[in-house]
């Protein structure tokens, strides 16, 4: 994937250090009164914020923060819209410009998918020598080497032009004057062999990740992520790994790793693990119990503390109302006067709102299912769960508006807690397996049946990936 994001980087010149305070102080009269916080992720699988620090503005705008380190670490702060990076060196000054404040506008406000924008913290008295200059130096010629790689290939790769440009870009920046800098170069470039010439997960996992994993370092995610992914579905013979799942034992599956000789280093073979594991969960809703078991054990026997942690945070937050999970069931009366509960739609896609007669909003979109509904887009069921007044204001609604597909009455605030209710109308999209998918989903209005087609193409494609593997393993 090409760089799109560019970053402030504060690295280290020593692996060994003592604890030392890193300042980052700076004038951002825009956010006078605010509170910032500098925060670290303590691993990119889970995402879970450490570290943080808090840096109050003053009536003036000066704002300073103090961080105690004993290595390189990537730190980021949230400005709403934007969010900077930065990796803080033990021991250094950094005086920081930040942009001017700006609000969400309504759009962004009510969009459910909506993201901050990465940005690179200008530091006016940076010089060429930092490895802020360094790092952004780099990503633009990384930028360009892209281009030039695909622009070139017209999906014909050429291995000798990749490996010249590879090569010319890796000139620019030698290896030595800092640790950090030169795995970060090193990790992204294998990014760029891996997607322009060199396919061989293999080949490159004995390049580049024969060691401890560093999961400080995001372009060793980065590279993780891409070149390797779910080693279930990369390794050459995933039959042995998928059979072990069926056991449920975290060691059998430990051991058949370890046969392997990429994997001879303990800590890289957990983390590859646990993450192969994360993302076979999602993808295989059949799979989720016993996955769940593994990881279980995972947590408690795992040798890496972090690897640890990131198996115990995952047990966690697998039954909680997020992609992938199970949908939380219910049993609720409709407008026909039977009782209905998510097994009643299995085989169908299911596009759940819920709906307040006390609501603008819910009563301005509620024609937009209507429309919706009146298209009969195939394998799609449309259920709105109506909060308020009574059923049978709720049977009056539907019957003079002419709303003929699926209401179903609620007055249990424990339904609307276990799928965080806040606001009317709230959607959400269930696979035919009634997992989430979407949650939450866009509205009617907000090209929600882009995001269905999409999602429903890469159904149809699973089942036909799982009958294609069952003809192939008769």
């Amino acid at each position: 994937m090409q760089k799109i994001s560019i970053f402030l980087v504060f690295i280290s010149q020593a692996v060994f250090v003592f604890a030392q305070n890193t300042e980052i102080s700076g004038n951002a009269k825009s956010y006078a009164g605010d509170t910032l916080i500098f925060y670290s992720y303590r691993d990119y699988i889970t995402f879970k914020k450490s570290d943080e620090i808090k840096a109050i503005v003053d009536s003036a705008g000066n704002f300073s923060v103090s961080i105690t380190a004993d290595k390189t670490k990537c730190y980021y702060v949230d400005l709403i819209v934007f969010r900077g990076q930065l990796f803080a060196e033990p021991g250094k000054k950094y005086i920081v410009v930040l942009p001017q404040k700006t609000q969400k506008n309504i759009s962004d406000l009510y969009n459910p998918y909506f993201s901050m924008q990465d940005f690179f913290i200008r530091m006016p008295n940076a010089d060429q020598t930092d490895l802020n200059t360094q790092i952004s130096k780099f990503d633009g010629q990384y930028n360009a080497v892209f281009e030039k790689l695909f622009e070139n290939f017209a999906n014909k790769p050429n291995p000798s032009l990749a490996k010249k440009l590879i090569e010319e870009l890796n000139a620019g920046f030698p290896s030595g004057t800092n640790y950090y800098l030169d795995d970060y170069i090193r990790y992204e470039s294998a990014i760029l062999k891996f997607q322009s010439y060199q396919h061989n997960p293999r080949k490159l996992i004995r390049e580049y990740f024969n060691g401890a994993p560093q999961f400080d370092n995001p372009a060793y995610n980065d590279a993780f992520n891409q070149i390797i992914g779910n080693w279930f579905d990369t390794a050459e013979n995933p039959l042995k790994l998928y059979q072990a799942i069926d056991t449920k034992s975290w060691s059998l599956l430990n051991d058949i790793l370890s046969e392997d000789s990429l994997f001879q280093n303990t800590d890289f073979r957990e983390f590859l693990l646990i993450n192969s594991l994360k993302k076979l969960f999602f993808k295989e809703p059949n799979m989720k119990k016993n996955i769940t078991q593994i990881l279980i054990q995972a947590s408690e026997k795992a040798k890496n503390t972090i690897s640890k942690n990131i198996a115990t945070d995952f047990v966690t937050n697998s039954t909680k109302l997020i992609n992938g999970n199970a949908a939380p069931d219910f049993q609720l009366v409709s407008q026909a006067g039977k009782k209905m509960s998510l097994p009643d739609f299995s085989g169908k896609f299911v596009y759940l709102s819920f709906f307040s007669p006390d609501s603008y909003t819910s009563i301005k979109e509620i024609a937009l299912l209507k429309n919706l509904y009146e298209q009969k887009i195939d394998l799609l069921e449309i259920v709105t769960v109506w909060y308020g007044g009574k059923i049978s204001d709720m049977k009056k609604f539907t019957e003079n508006n002419n709303y003929t597909w699926t209401f179903l009455y609620c007055n249990d605030k424990k339904l609307l807690k276990q799928y965080n209710i806040r606001v009317y109308p709230s959607y959400f999209l269930l696979n035919p397996d009634a997992i989430l998918i979407a949650a939450p989903a866009g509205s009617p209005e907000n090209n929600f049946e882009g995001r269905y087609y999409k999602e429903y193409q890469n159904w149809k494609r699973e089942l036909l990936r799982k009958k294609d593997n069952k003809l192939n393993n008769r």
